[in-house]
């Protein structure tokens, strides 16, 4: 309950009671020198002195109300001391049966505390009797403690005594005392009744493991998000009716599942979404100041400058323009047979083309022409490849959100918000990542065939550098490692939609236990070979780098640089390109790894 010290009584509350029983044990946590003084001395000192008669029974009160709030579990952990100004500034009230205590839209600044009696709990909008609490119970807290009305009204069912607690005095002890915050935090979650947002779209489906899912559409904030299992048993049931404390309960008397931290984050994951109605926050009396270290704070830097983008809305009519101008050709059966013949011949003109081609590249003029058509011929592709994907989307009867421009970890992008195709069956989903995929193939093919037959050898090199870039966007596109095409698609085909979160999150909680371990891989396949490969695949770009580097740059640089620099930024460039991308990726782990501890 608290801690005495020099000149503070103990015992005395007793001799106020008829029964004369003490309320409290007093255990000495050190040498103590106590001033004993026998009962009848004392009792007679009672009667003699009014004075000392008063400041008894003024501590046996502080010691009551003391007892009182610390059993609503809220102030456990909290010193006599940290609560000093709470107890000073605490009012008795007694409320007779029927009194309205508290009235559900207005606004609050005193909780409570039922010393005695009982109360009910009222949604006025239901007249639904939401709970009965007894002696001990803390209620109010909502709204003093966040920026809400007074979400249901309480009322006395008896008469009843309470211990009113102010805003202020409060939020001075949760400021001092991490474990009372802590907890009010944890009642304040317990009693949420989560609410559904309105217009949420739910599309559900059954898994390639026949377990039904809903993947949920906020239109307004233009989120998606998928639901199965408890997720999707916990958004069934937010009603507003039931509060976190019911869902916890009910999830376990339903499918024998007790985790209660599960069902809070997935609440505050749902919250945070949009899809279920806001709260307010916790009025914090105490906001900690910045606590990101340096090093943290170089992670984050490095993993935003690897994924900066930035977006334009309202591009979905241009894109149904396009797909009934051209779309409906092209997305046929027949049309994907005759394209698909139509890469694997265009792979083979490369071929043929290729000799050809790379002696007009090694001459003076050809690098040259080389290095100028770069850039255009990526950036040209980059864009047809999105716009790929777009169509895609229009062709399964999705809207696309948004496009955008950016750089992802090791070049620039641009891309097409393919999120609507979320809704669709996973052979569309399938789908609209592949398009992109057989733009490259068709235009390379193009290209390819153009190299082929051109009389011009200026116009061959032109032609088969741009069917290069397309088989190069094509690889690079394919790669599952990185969140693109190919991730998305064999996200698809093992059923499996945060592949990429859910093998760095257990490559940052349980890889370094594996050595000793081995057994920790067990069930867990997929997610190391996937986050290994994520690694792994970083330093295979920075030796692709350096060849290419020896192969193409080196030698050309050293006509305009001394040979020893040139030779240098054959080390420096993919030594710290790698060590960036590695910085970046240990940021989206320590991220990832965070957010599921939170």
């Amino acid at each position: 309950m608290g801690t005495l010290g020099p000149g503070d009584m103990i015992g005395a509350d007793a001799f106020l009671s008829v029964e004369r029983k003490q309320t409290a044990t007093a255990v000495a946590t050190s040498d103590v020198d106590v001033l004993e003084l026998d009962a009848p001395s004392f009792q007679r000192l009672l009667e003699e002195s009014p004075r000392l008669r008063q400041l008894v029974a003024a501590r046996a009160e502080r010691a009551q109300i003391e007892r009182l709030i610390r059993a609503t579990r809220s102030f456990e952990d909290v010193t006599s001391q940290e609560m000093n100004g709470l107890l000073r500034s605490v009012e008795r009230r007694v409320v007779e049966p029927g009194t309205q205590i508290v009235m559900q839209g207005e606004s609050g600044s005193e909780a409570y505390v039922i010393a005695d009696g009982h109360v009910e709990v009222i949604d006025e909008s239901t007249q639904r009797n939401l709970a009965t609490l007894g002696q001990g119970a803390l209620f109010g807290e909502a709204a003093l403690l966040s920026d809400i009305t007074r979400n249901a009204s309480v009322r006395a069912s008896e008469k009843t005594t309470l211990l009113v607690l102010a805003r202020d005095p409060l939020l001075d002890v949760l400021s001092k005392n991490a474990s009372a915050k802590a907890r009010m935090l944890d009642l304040l979650n317990s009693r949420d009744r989560p609410l559904r947002a309105v217009d949420i779209e739910v599309h559900r489906q059954t898994g390639a493991d026949g377990i039904e899912f809903a993947v949920l559409k906020n239109p307004a904030h233009h989120t998606y998000l998928r639901l199965s299992g408890d997720g999707l048993f916990l958004w069934d049931r937010s009603n507003g009716t039931n509060t976190v404390r019911d869902l916890m309960t009910a999830l376990f008397s339903e499918r024998r599942h007790f985790a209660p931290q599960e069902v809070v984050n997935t609440i505050q994951h749902l919250r945070a979404q949009g899809f279920l109605k806001a709260n307010a926050p916790f009025r914090d009396a105490d906001k900690p100041s910045d606590s990101v270290t340096p090093a943290g704070r170089l992670l984050n830097a490095s993993l935003r400058a690897l994924t900066a983008t930035a977006h334009f809305d309202n591009v979905d009519p241009m894109f149904a323009a396009l797909y009934r101008a051209i779309g409906p050709a092209f997305f046929t059966r027949p049309a994907a047979l005759v394209m698909g013949l139509l890469a694997l011949a265009g792979i083979v003109l490369f071929a043929l083309s290729a000799k050809k081609a790379i002696a007009l590249l090694w001459t003076p003029h050809g690098f040259i022409w080389f290095f100028a058509l770069a850039l255009p011929a990526y950036a040209l592709l980059i864009v047809l490849h999105e716009i790929g994907h777009g169509l895609g989307v229009k062709a399964i009867g999705r809207k696309v959100e948004s496009i955008g421009v950016g750089w992802y970890w090791f070049g620039p992008i641009a891309f097409v918000d393919t999120s609507d195709a979320w809704v669709g069956t996973r052979a569309q989903r399938i789908l609209v990542s592949a398009s992109g995929l057989a733009v490259n193939l068709l235009l390379g093919a193009i290209a390819s065939a153009i190299a082929f037959w051109a009389s011009s050898p200026w116009g061959t090199l032109a032609a088969w550098q741009f069917a290069l870039a397309a088989y190069i966007g094509f690889v690079e596109n394919l790669n599952p490692l990185l969140e693109f095409d190919g991730y998305y698609i064999l996200v698809d085909i093992l059923d499996r939609p945060n592949l990429r979160h859910q093998s760095l999150r257990w490559l940052g909680s349980e890889f370094h236990r594996v050595c000793r371990k081995p057994q920790l891989v067990r069930g867990h396949v997929v997610e190391c070979t996937y986050a290994i490969g994520a690694i792994l695949y970083i330093f295979f770009a920075a030796a692709q780098s350096t060849v290419m580097y020896h192969l193409v740059g080196q030698q050309r640089l050293a006509h305009f640089m001394p040979a020893a620099v040139a030779s240098a930024l054959a080390w420096v460039l993919p030594i710290g390109l790698a060590a960036v991308a590695l910085i970046a990726l240990f940021a989206e782990i320590r991220k990832i790894k965070d957010a599921s501890a939170g």
